[in-house]
């Protein structure tokens, strides 16, 4: 769970919402069958698709960041591509660009 409450803060970061800026809405972890992911304007099947196209593996984990106020920011996926090797890709839930993509070191 640590794990995951660094990747939202470094999502915050990557949008500028912390570090000298006041962050207006907090960012929480959501399933990826939640409501709010079935109405994004990227389906989940589709961001896995993006991903995958990223980092060729098998994904072990995926979730969605959601803004308070109800604003699905992205979709987190950690993939598997070696024996020892785990990526993370995030990618953005609005219009299927990929926001980070790099190794998890912390993921074994």
């Amino acid at each position: 769970m640590k794990r995951n409450k660094l990747v939202a803060f470094g999502l915050l970061v990557s949008f500028g919402l912390v570090g000298g800026v006041e962050a207006k809405n907090a960012v929480f972890q959501i399933d990826v069958n939640s409501e709010i992911v079935r109405q994004a304007p990227i389906p989940i099947e589709e961001a896995r698709k993006i991903a995958l196209k990223k980092a060729e593996g098998k994904i072990e984990e995926e979730f969605s960041l959601e803004e308070e106020g109800g604003k699905l920011i992205a979709y987190v996926f950690k993939i598997r591509v070696e024996k020892k090797k785990v990526m993370e890709v995030q990618v953005d839930a609005t219009n299927g660009a990929i926001l980070y993509a790099e190794q998890d070191t912390s993921y074994q």
